[in-house]
C-alpha cells in the first residue's frame, strides 16, 4: 500500500480492500474500531492472532 509509505500524507484510508475485492477493511475516523469482512479463513486467522487488540 504506497499511501502508507507517503510521509506527505496526513491521513489514512477508510477503506481498503484487496485487488481481487475476496476482503475489506472498513474504518472511520470518529469510531474507536475497524472492521474486517472476508473469507472465513482470514476471520479465523485475524481472530486467533495475538498480536491485534480488541474484542471480535
Amino acid at each position: 500500500m504506497a499511501l502508507y509509505d507517503n510521509p506527505e500524507a496526513d491521513f489514512s484510508p477508510s477503506n481498503v480492500w484487496a485487488a481481487d475485492r475476496s476482503w475489506l477493511l472498513c474504518t472511520d475516523y470518529d469510531l474507536w474500531g475497524t472492521k474486517v469482512a472476508g473469507p472465513p479463513g482470514l476471520v479465523e486467522a485475524l481472530l486467533n492472532d495475538p498480536e491485534p487488540k480488541g474484542p471480535p
